[in-house]
């Protein structure tokens, strides 16, 4: 039972993880609604939620296929300090060049960390804070068990064909 309580949770974390990298706000309502569709628009002789998630189908799409032909040309290069001691934060400065005519705004800087939802013999392990509190009826979630860390900052607007350094963000997330 607990492995398979492990597996829907590594795949409901690994699901959130992508919607969260691959679509912004706007696009995650849309799948929202996508998923609204499906459930109430499965008997069509009484609702209209199948024409809604036909609309919304398309929309999702044609957003998807014009994210193909429309993207942005980057190249991302970290300036990092000569040294660094182990157990201590380092910021560093990331130098960002456009490779398009165009100015891009309201760009995110989103960085590939390393995964940090646990191995399955640390989600069996793992006590949720408080649990030594509790009696034994109350039960136990998995959701503390994988929480995040990706670091993600807003980026200023960046000209084309420019190389632009961003500062280090006040505090990751």
């Amino acid at each position: 039972m607990k492995r398979l309580l492990y597996r829907w949770f590594s795949s409901v974390s690994a699901f959130q993880y992508r919607v969260a990298r691959r679509f912004t706000r706007a696009g995650s309502l849309a799948l929202g609604v996508l998923g609204a569709a499906v459930v109430i628009g499965l008997d069509t002789n009484r609702t209209v939620g199948y024409q809604v998630f036909t609309l919304v189908l398309a929309l999702v799409l044609l957003s998807a296929a014009s994210s193909l032909v429309f993207r942005g040309r980057f190249t991302a290069r970290r300036i990092l300090p000569r040294f660094a001691s182990v157990g201590v934060p380092v910021t560093y400065r990331m130098a960002i060049t456009n490779h398009t005519r165009r100015r891009q705004d309201g760009l995110v800087l989103l960085e590939e960390l390393t995964d940090p939802r646990p191995t399955f013999e640390e989600f069996v392990t793992a006590r949720e804070p408080g649990e030594e509190r509790r009696n034994g009826s109350t039960g136990r979630s998995a959701i503390h068990a994988g929480r995040g860390s990706s670091r993600r900052s807003a980026a200023p607007s960046s000209p084309p064909g420019r190389c632009r350094r961003f500062p280090p963000p006040a505090r990751p997330r």
